[in-house]
């Protein structure tokens, strides 16, 4: 390391610390800097040194033997990330806001990252690409900046760099030697590609043959998880590799399919294959929560799990969001099929998608995105195929939830025998096992969406009356005694109740001052119920019949009265007030509500103690 240090500008303290630090990388011997210390260090002076400075510590960096031994790929990539956000917020003091000035940030931002590029260029390092990956990421943290032309040159050295180790040249080499290759090599190909591609643009990816990377991913996806073709093997998995190798598959398909007819035609069957693997990894995993003992969280077998749901969700999630397109490549049947077997997919996970424990990114706009291309594209008939393959011949607790959910969603398409034979029948019996708390939460929610819809259509068809009675009191008594019970959260009580006597209005008032009645008796735990049941007569006033709304309107005054004055409480039963009385009453109720509301007004808001007289 006989290379002079370069004559450097700046103040003291950087002086102080960038001649010690540039002799560090300059030595053979092992870096004994805090590896965190180290990594701001390489971002901090990449975005502070300029000219022959910043040329110099560019080399310094691609060329140092002991900066690469203590540092991963990844940590380089990390470590230089920060640099142009750092180096675009530097700036931006010297210039003024406006138009003019933010297109000098982009002039100045683009002039260092070309010479960053330029001088790593003349190192002429194989590690570059590293280096270039973390320069990439860090220009897409830094969104409002146009780097234009040096960062596409190096994403074009980036798609280079990993043609040259995806598809390395046949090696005249002796096998001891092609194996000293593969040992000196920092990181397997594929995951490079995989943390490269999505800073890559689609198109300059292509000009990878990504129809022979995407085999390779979708093999090491599973191989990752332990799960190769014939049997568990867990010497291979890695779970924090299948999430980088999904990423990577993930932008592949966005890649080709963005291509021409062929690429797409790649990236549909890649998809599928992709789904119909994951649905079979998916029913052996079920298979562990049928046992007397089922994975606990924190184990090996949940990790594993959990990380087999976050790769699907990482794969299908821009899968989903290709088939929504109008113009999408696949037909209406085929993406209706698709969808399916996703939501299938889904559905043999869902003891771990329910565990309040685990949130998995993406999985809630899979599970939706899919229900919406079944709805749209397959009508009736497609969501009695998937309720039918859903309804497997012994459901547990968490599939029922699931299935209740997807009813929930579907509600409009179900026909009369899926809901007699499938969906009614879970609901029934969830309805009253609130110790499952996601399925007993399903069952609610489609019961009240159910109820929502029968009590809609009864002006068409009368013969749902029966039905609505049924259900409105069963709903009724359910909330109200769960709630006694607290397996209903106040929270939930004072929005489903309402739902319930707003049902009930659209049969009878009958119905409506039973289900008022009901109320009336009921007894509540804490006062949050409490609150909560005063809510609820405020927010069911719109469903009283005309005939009673002068006793229910003095009822409802006296709610508000008996809270404490200046409260938040009273203010928020005030205000629910207001907002029911001008936004909710029927019309035939209308003008009643408003002249009631214009009397207590100022006594609901803390003024005098009586009402205002009528005019």
């Amino acid at each position: 390391m006989s290379r002079p240090l370069p004559q450097l500008g700046g103040n003291r303290e950087t002086l102080e610390i960038l001649n010690p630090f540039l002799q560090v990388l300059r030595s053979d011997a092992p870096i004994s800097i805090p590896l965190d210390t180290l990594k701001g260090a390489l971002g901090h002076f990449l975005a502070t040194l300029d000219g022959e400075q910043l040329d110099s510590f560019v080399t310094d960096i691609l060329s140092s033997k002991s900066l690469w031994r203590a540092l991963s790929p990844s940590g380089i990539a990390e470590a230089v990330r920060p640099a142009p956000v750092v180096k675009a917020r530097n700036l931006k003091p010297d210039l003024k806001d406006g138009w003019f000035s933010r297109d000098k940030l982009g002039k100045a931002c683009r002039s260092w990252l070309e010479q960053i590029f330029s001088a790593s260029k003349k190192a002429k390092s194989e590690n570059a690409v590293y280096f270039y990956i973390g320069l990439l990421t860090g220009t897409d943290d830094a969104e409002d900046v146009k780097w234009g032309q040096p960062r596409e040159d190096i994403e074009e050295e980036v798609v280079v760099a990993l043609s040259e180790r995806l598809y390395p040249r046949p090696s005249r080499h002796s096998e001891k030697e092609k194996a000293k290759e593969t040992e000196d090599e920092l990181e397997p190909p594929l995951e490079t590609y995989c943390r490269a591609a999505s800073h890559v643009d689609a198109a300059r990816l292509r000009v990878l043959d990504l129809r022979k990377v995407g085999p390779q991913l979708h093999r090491a996806i599973f191989e990752s998880l332990g799960y190769p073709p014939l049997a568990v093997d867990r010497t291979k998995m890695d779970l924090k590799l299948a999430k980088a190798l999904s990423r990577g598959l993930s932008q592949t398909l966005v890649a080709l399919s963005q291509g021409g007819e062929r690429n797409q035609a790649f990236a549909w069957d890649a998809a599928t294959a992709y789904v119909a693997r994951m649905l079979d990894c998916g029913e052996r995993f079920q298979r562990e929560w049928a046992k007397p003992t089922i994975p606990a969280a924190g184990s090996i077998e949940w990790e594993r799990q959990k990380a087999a749901l976050a790769s699907f969700t990482q794969v299908t999630w821009p899968v989903v969001e290709i088939m929504l397109e109008p113009h999408s490549y696949a037909s209406k049947r085929e993406r209706v099929g698709l969808a399916s077997h996703i939501v299938l997919t889904l559905g043999k996970f869902a003891s771990l998608a329910q565990d309040q424990e685990t949130s998995t990114e993406g999985y809630e706009s899979v599970l939706y995105g899919c229900l919406d291309l079944i709805a749209a594209g397959g009508g009736p008939k497609a969501v009695r195929q998937l309720l039918e393959d859903l309804n497997e011949p012994k459901v547990s607790d968490s599939l029922a939830g699931f299935i209740l959910i997807v009813a929930e969603q579907l509600i409009r398409l179900i026909d009369a025998e899926s809901m007699r034979d499938i969906v009614f029948p879970l609901a029934q019996k969830y309805i009253v096992r609130p110790q499952h708390r996601a399925s007993f939460e399903a069952a609610n929610a489609l019961l009240l969406t159910l109820l929502d819809t029968a009590s809609s259509t009864l002006a068409a068809d009368m013969t749902q009356g029966p039905f609505v009675d049924a259900l409105s009191v069963i709903l009724a008594h359910s909330l109200l005694r769960h709630a006694r019970d607290e397996a209903v959260k106040a929270e939930q009580l004072g929005a489903a109740y309402p739902l319930v006597v707003r049902a009930a209005g659209r049969r009878s008032t009958d119905l409506v001052e039973k289900c008022v009645s009901m109320l009336d008796s009921a007894t509540f735990p804490t006062k949050d119920y409490e609150f909560a049941v005063k809510k609820i007569r405020i927010l069911i006033a719109p469903a009283i019949p005309r005939s009673l709304m002068p006793a229910y309107l003095d009822s409802i005054a006296k709610i508000i009265t008996d809270t404490p004055r200046e409260s938040e409480a009273r203010l928020e039963l005030a205000g629910l007030t207001f907002k029911v009385v001008m936004g909710d009453m029927p019309d035939e109720s209308k003008q009643m509500a408003v002249e009631w509301w214009l009397r207590w007004r100022r006594r609901f808001e803390g003024g005098t103690d009586e009402p205002q007289a009528r005019l």
